[in-house]
């Protein structure tokens, strides 16, 4: 999934710089009062930005259902000793029915308001995976959604792009957890990043033929959230 996004053209200053091929896990205390000493970033997509202030606060994100016109608007950000909770109040503030909230340590950017049923909400009734890389674990949880929707679908084809190979989650067994729910399991499992769905399919809707999410890894090197 292509969200027309150009690579990170972002400055930052930080009291602690931390290369991106030692980037810890997801930062689950509190991640909406994290500090950000100082950030400035040139004219650049929303989504941009988002990933770019999730690198280096090292929160996690889950981005879900904003138009695509938000989604690829662009800003320019210079910010100075502000909590990342006041970062994405200024940098969402142009945004109507919008919500950042957090959910188990995972920030997550929604619709607001009374909201349809969507695929997201969908119960996945059991699930498991042997520790593997977190963008084929994350294939395997698309083809177990599909065949537990539609028990007759016997096969799946097509390819993914590997992603990082050495950011490794898992093993898994989880029951009863929300498709949403199962995105942060599989987050938190990993060195950091987001996942971004660009449109929520309601129920009632065609059974989905292809993934509607995308993980980008703050571990991948020299990539930005539309490599």
């Amino acid at each position: 999934m292509k969200h027309g996004i150009q690579r990170m053209r972002a400055i930052f200053w930080v009291s602690l710089f931390i290369p991106a091929h030692l980037q810890a896990d997801c930062q689950t205390e509190r991640p909406l009062d994290q500090l950000i000493p100082a950030y400035e970033a040139q004219s650049q997509s929303l989504i941009d930005h988002i990933y770019s202030l999730g690198h280096i606060t090292k929160v996690c994100f889950g981005v879900e259902g904003l138009p695509s016109a938000a989604v690829q608007r662009v800003e320019r950000l210079d910010l100075r000793n502000v909590t990342l909770g006041q970062a994405l109040n200024k940098l969402l503030a142009g945004l109507r029915d919008v919500r950042v909230e957090e959910a188990g340590g995972v920030v997550l950017i929604r619709p607001a308001g009374p909201q349809q049923h969507n695929w997201l909400d969908y119960t996945i009734r059991s699930f498991q995976s042997r520790r593997d890389s977190l963008q084929p674990v994350s294939n395997l949880l698309f083809m177990t959604l599909v065949m537990q929707a539609d028990p007759s679908v016997q096969g799946f084809a097509g390819s993914y792009p590997p992603g990082d190979t050495t950011d490794l989650v898992g093993p898994f067994r989880q029951e009863h957890k929300s498709l949403r729910e199962m995105l942060n399991v599989l987050l938190l499992g990993s060195k950091g990043g987001m996942w971004v769905s660009d449109r929520t399919l309601q129920y009632g809707a065609e059974i989905p033929r292809k993934p509607f999410w995308v993980f980008q890894q703050y571990a991948q090197p020299d990539s930005g959230p539309g490599e």
